[in-house]
């Protein structure tokens, strides 16, 4: 009976243990979608500042020689 217990036992501690990790995977999981997310929003925001200069420079720059 005692090997057929311990058994029993190991087997409840391997579902706890399991069950444990899982709920670590889960939640490196949302925190990869996360920082995923972020950084979308992050280089979004880098490109749109990177664009509105560029038209900025365009438009305070003159091709026309100015008459002196």
């Amino acid at each position: 009976m005692t090997a057929y217990k311990s058994k029993v036992e190991l087997i409840k501690e391997l579902r706890d243990k399991n069950r444990k990790l899982q709920d670590e995977v889960d939640s490196l999981w949302v925190m990869l979608d996360e920082l995923k997310d972020s950084e979308i929003k992050n280089w979004n925001e880098i490109i749109s500042q990177m664009k509105l200069n560029i038209r900025t420079r365009e438009m305070m720059t003159s091709k026309k020689k100015a008459n002196c």
